[in-house]
């Protein structure tokens, strides 16, 4: 998933959005995956800003930060 940011409004006013994949909610991606799933998942944030992310209603184990182990 790139996360990143592009111009736009938010409620009428310029605003830098927040983007996935280069979409803004309500069209970001959506992974769906079945309980017992394991799924690895690469974030690259290309805003120009620390960029929390999480998946809501699932647990996550970070195998690396910045390509190191």
């Amino acid at each position: 998933m790139v996360l990143g940011q592009r111009f736009g409004f938010y409620d009428g006013k310029p605003n830098y959005l927040w983007t996935i994949n280069g979409e803004i909610f309500p069209n970001t991606p959506t992974m769906m995956v079945k309980e017992g799933d394991w799924v690895k998942t690469t974030f690259v944030n290309k805003s120009f800003m620390d960029h929390p992310m999480h998946l809501h209603g699932h647990r996550m184990l970070v195998l690396s930060k910045n390509g190191s182990w």
